[in-house]
């Protein structure tokens, strides 16, 4: 990967980077502390969006995240894939041990995909993407933090998407990986991808 963006840290939480191939065609159309947004341009000049979020983890600023997603959306309409971590779940049973996060949390979440019209893509591999590091089991907790979200322009360009929960190396999170698949065309022929 020979390109990458990069928004730092603030203390011990957030910073997004992203690492793109040299024969990719990607613009990066805005940053701040909740996401990278940028545009994909296909060999065929076929463009799609790829925004990368990272949500706001205190619960009384939550509502951040969900004014990100709003402006993002009205920003440009293009088939759109939005993935990272999002700091919250969209049901109970995404999460195990600790508190439980309260139904209004989760609601709003869920209203701001339907308003924006983001479908999960769903996942391969373990449903839980972070892990606190506690080693007693009374006080240990998981949750589906990280996925991937997209509109149903983006959802009908690439019908073969898989992502997958892979194993985490050095983190409490599980890296997210987007394969795209092959793309459908117009007259209902798929275009290759690597």
């Amino acid at each position: 990967m020979t390109n990458m963006v990069a928004k730092d840290s603030v203390g011990a939480s957030g910073g997004l980077t992203i690492f793109w191939r040299k024969d990719i065609d990607l613009t990066v159309k805005s940053m701040s502390k909740y996401h990278i947004d940028m545009v994909i341009k296909e060999e065929d000049d076929f463009e799609w969006r790829y925004t990368r979020m990272y949500g706001e983890s205190r619960s009384k600023e939550k509502d951040k995240t969900w004014d990100t997603l709003r402006t993002l959306h009205a920003t440009l309409s293009l088939p759109w894939v939005c993935a990272g971590d999002f700091n919250g779940v969209l049901f109970a049973h995404e999460k195990e041990g600790g508190l439980p996060r309260s139904e209004a949390t989760m609601e709003k979440f869920r209203r701001a995909m339907e308003d924006y019209d983001l479908h999960d893509l769903g996942y391969v591999g373990d449903v839980f993407t972070w892990r606190n590091n506690h080693h007693s089991m009374g006080s240990y907790t998981r949750e589906r933090l990280d996925r991937a979200l997209a509109n149903m322009a983006w959802r009908c360009k690439f019908p073969l998407v898989r992502v997958i929960n892979s194993d985490p190396r050095h983190s409490d999170h599980r890296p997210v990986i987007v394969e795209v698949g092959e793309r459908e065309l117009g007259d209902g022929m798929v275009h290759g991808r690597s």
